[in-house]
């Protein structure tokens, strides 16, 4: 059949059709142009939310040298976008970090496992030094092939610097808790079982360390001097006193009586209830013979004055 035998009706059913797929083309063409505004939207939001972010976030090449990266890496390394763009990870460690990098990043590579947490110094552009800590994952290209890494980094110099002057300060008052010339002890407030003593306790009351620290305050307590505690005590833990002082007799080991005067303080939490106290223990064993001796004395100087 030519084209001058083709009826009105089957034209008009080519045109028709025709026209509904120049329709579906037109559709699909605009959910397409709709999709990448929305997809470029989306770019364009990650894209403002990694360059404002605090953390470093960066990927680099299977050699370690930067392709992509934030603005706070430039602000921790402290260089400009222009100096690091390509940079390796060498450049701004020392050999012992450069290779603890080379290490973890390598784990990666072999075992396809993303990297938790990494600590390690880098080495600014002015020559500062920064404690950093980092985590890293592995990038695939639509093959699977591994074709770099991508991850985050944190300044954590000031936590570390925090973390090293609080170990120093427990070193500082260890030494001193150990050394000092009186007796020191922590002690749980409900139970008065001891948490830890020092030396100087141990000297004291004759026990080694092991024995104090499964026994408690009232087991070398004279009998006649347990009530002194309650009292003051009761005001401790109401917070109607800050600490309080109190003369009463230990046991030795051996049954040796020892004259002692205590200092006792809280433990205490900003929000929380005292469950822990620590005690001083000074020896005035010999202050009290003297003032005993000196008591005796002044009773026998007044019985042999003449009536």
């Amino acid at each position: 059949m030519n084209e001058l035998a083709r009826t009105n009706p089957e034209l008009i059913e080519e045109s028709s059709v025709l026209t509904r797929r120049i329709k579906d083309l037109e559709q699909s063409l605009s959910e397409r142009k709709r999709a990448e505004v929305a997809l470029r939207e989306k770019e364009v939001r990650y894209y403002t939310i990694l360059m404002s972010i605090e953390d470093g976030y960066f990927e680099v090449d299977i050699a370690g040298n930067f392709t992509f990266f934030n603005d706070s890496v430039c602000r921790i390394l402290g260089y400009s976008r222009a100096e690091l763009m390509g940079m390796n990870n060498r450049q701004y460690t020392d050999k012992e970090n450069g290779e603890k990098l080379y290490q973890e990043f390598n784990k990666i590579f072999r075992t396809g496992e993303p990297s938790k947490r990494v600590d390690h110094e880098i080495i600014r552009k002015d020559g500062t030094k920064l404690y950093i800590e980092s985590s890293a994952s592995l990038i695939r290209n639509i093959y699977g092939h591994p074709v770099g890494f991508r991850g985050m980094m944190r300044n954590i110099t000031d936590r570390r610097r925090a973390e090293e002057a609080l170990r120093k300060s427990k070193e500082w008052f260890h030494a001193i808790f150990a050394q000092t010339a009186v007796g020191v002890a922590e002690i749980e407030m409900a139970t008065g079982r001891f948490l830890t003593v020092n030396r100087r306790l141990c000297e004291l009351v004759g026990r080694t360390e092991e024995e104090l620290l499964a026994t408690t305050f009232q087991t070398m307590t004279h009998p006649d001097d347990l009530h002194l505690h309650e009292e003051k005590t009761a005001l401790l833990l109401a917070g109607k006193i800050e600490h309080y002082n109190l003369e009463k007799r230990y046991i030795s080991k051996d049954g040796v009586i020892i004259w002692v005067n205590l200092t006792v303080s809280p433990i205490r939490k900003p929000t929380e209830e005292p469950g822990r106290s620590i005690v001083v223990v000074e020896d005035i064993t010999e202050r009290k013979r003297i003032e005993e001796e000196i008591w005796k004395m002044s009773f026998e100087d007044g019985k042999t004055e003449p009536s």
